[in-house]
């Protein structure tokens, strides 16, 4: 009997491609008070290795070095606005949304 057709333009079982759920990692950050104006408190159920600062503009405005599962952030210096924060842990990168008020 001859071969059976395969469309090449139709996504086969072997093309499957794993995609891994990155809900958990995000969900094992917690950074608060939300808004800040003094601190932010970063928790992590992994070791936190450098956490940076982001402007809306793209700019890294802060970097902080950790060496545990919580940083301290002193916002203070900081001008009024949102930032994000990207989260280098152990486990992979988390980033966070902040809104800094004065």
């Amino acid at each position: 009997p001859p071969a059976p057709y395969i469309d090449p333009a139709r996504p086969q079982p072997q093309d499957t491609t794993a995609i891994r759920d990155l809900r958990p990692l995000q969900r094992s950050v917690t950074v608060g008070p939300n808004p800040a104006s003094e601190k932010l408190e970063v928790q992590s159920e992994h070791e936190i290795s450098y956490i940076e600062v982001i402007d809306t503009y793209g700019q890294t405005v802060d970097f902080y070095n950790s060496r545990g599962t919580q940083c301290e952030l002193d916002t203070r210096r900081l001008p009024s606005g949102i930032y994000f924060l990207h989260i280098f842990t152990s486990a992979g990168t988390v980033s966070k949304k902040v809104s800094i008020v004065h």
